[in-house]
């Protein structure tokens, strides 16, 4: 009965883990998450663009094997809202697709724009555990949509 569990545990916990890495190829941070598709490819590109859309992303834009745009998030910080901007990319291939969140950078109003790789180590390990805790939510409202 033990071992079920631990192994139902781990199952669940890899299918949820969406964690900030630095691309070796090139050099930027970003969270990476693949599955499969139910629908053709080009249905999934407009539900996608509509969902960036609601979901008020700038930019917007697709092609005939992806969908890009860029959001971001705030994050209060001794009474400063911080904006942690990044773009995020939707791909298709085969019966698959593969959202990609990077270009991470945080908007200070105090001391300007910084990339997570121009960043301090100290201070962008604490901005990458935050991306760590909001990558789901944004990846989970990015594959919403009511009638999948």
């Amino acid at each position: 009965m033990r071992k079920i569990f631990i192994i139902l545990f781990f199952i669940a916990l890899s299918g949820t883990a969406q964690t900030i890495k630095l691309n070796p190829d090139t050099n930027i941070y970003e969270v990476v998450v693949i599955d499969s598709l139910t629908k053709p490819v080009p249905d999934r590109i407009l539900e996608f663009k509509k969902q960036m859309d609601l979901l008020s992303y700038a930019d917007i834009s697709s092609t005939d094997s992806s969908v890009s745009g860029e959001s971001y998030f705030t994050k209060k910080i001794m009474g400063s809202a911080m904006e942690v901007h990044f773009n995020a990319i939707v791909q298709f291939k085969e019966n698959k697709y593969r959202i990609t969140l990077n270009k991470f950078y945080v908007n200070d109003v105090r001391y300007g724009q910084y990339t997570f790789e121009d960043m301090k180590s100290g201070n962008r390990k604490r901005w990458i555990k935050l991306v760590d805790e909001k990558a789901p939510e944004i990846i989970d409202q990015l594959k919403f949509v009511d009638n999948w």
